[in-house]
């Protein structure tokens, strides 16, 4: 039967191009789509193939990060409160920011899900708030929040290797004293999951003959054995828009803040050891997933 395990592979035996009515753009979703699967990438995008959503009762992950970002854009957007040094102002105002928000959207009277949820979110803004007042303190200034590149008609427009992009960026900060740059990406998990962990992955012995769109690269970790490969270009794409962007004459800091279901844990994950080197092998990457998707590559990954 087709679903019992075996070693027959679905295969698309000519290439398939890309239809003349689209515009290919890129995005760093797409790209780890692309990465994760080329064939299921080819699915959603060319052939529009998606998950059916159903009506809930409650906020999805999708839906719970979008509330903590709306929170965030609204703190970075105004211009008193982005700059709250204590840390109990940050706590009132982003209290009084979930509060409002979740009023206008859900209402004043909620299922009791959405309490529950409402309550995780807040214990999760409330530990981000002494984080914040630290950065604040050290010299870090908000510059810019959920910056939009190509994603409307009059947001910024760029391009990577002739391909338009369309992202969001969650926050990018400056600090005056030092002329550093860092660009914040936002993530709610259930636990906290680093730079690294949400870029590289292990080559697998599938991967060998092909989605491999690069040089590997060496183990991440000290105790880590076996070759990388990028199954996420997100921060990277960000690094490399903000220095282009920008004029900057060298990489802006990469981070995530991280807002998993331990509120305890909620903070600052800083990329370290990003450097020239991994930012040009994500460079390679993208350029050769493009070649791919135009010449109308798209194996399944098993």
């Amino acid at each position: 039967p087709a679903y019992s395990p075996g070693n027959w592979k679905l295969a698309i035996n000519t290439p398939i191009q890309w239809p003349d009515d689209k515009t290919l753009t890129v995005s760093p979703s797409r790209l780890s789509t692309f990465l994760r699967c080329p064939f299921r990438f080819y699915l959603q995008t060319i052939e529009g193939f998606n998950r059916k959503k159903f009506d809930s009762q409650e906020l999805d992950s999708a839906q719970f990060g979008s509330l903590i970002h709306d929170v965030l854009e609204q703190y970075g957007r105004n211009p008193a409160l982005k700059n709250l040094a204590e840390e109990t102002d940050i706590q009132i105002a982003l209290i009084r920011l979930l509060d409002d928000l979740f009023a206008s959207k859900y209402g004043e009277q909620t299922t009791l899900p959405l309490s529950i949820q409402k309550e995780s979110a807040l214990q999760r803004l409330i530990s981000f708030a002494d984080q914040q007042a630290a950065l604040r303190n050290d010299g870090w200034e908000i510059l810019h929040v959920e910056l939009s590149i190509g994603t409307a008609e009059n947001d910024i427009k760029w391009s990577i290797f002739d391909t338009p992009v369309r992202m969001r960026i969650d926050r990018i900060d400056f600090h005056k004293e030092s002329g550093r740059w860092r660009v914040i990406d936002y993530k709610t998990s259930k636990k906290v999951k680093t730079p690294t962990e949400e870029h590289f992955e292990n080559v697998r012995i599938s991967d060998e003959a092909q989605h491999l769109y690069g040089e590997t690269l060496p183990p991440m970790t000290p105790r880590g054995r076996s070759q990388q490969r990028w199954k996420n270009l997100q921060l990277p794409l960000y690094a490399e828009f903000v220095k282009h962007h920008f004029q900057l004459s060298e990489l802006p800091e990469l981070a995530y803040v991280a807002f998993p279901a331990a509120a305890a844990s909620t903070g600052l994950q800083r990329w370290d050891d990003y450097n020239d080197d991994i930012h040009e092998s994500a460079l390679e990457w993208t350029k050769n997933c493009l070649h791919e998707i135009r010449t109308g590559s798209f194996p399944v990954r098993q």
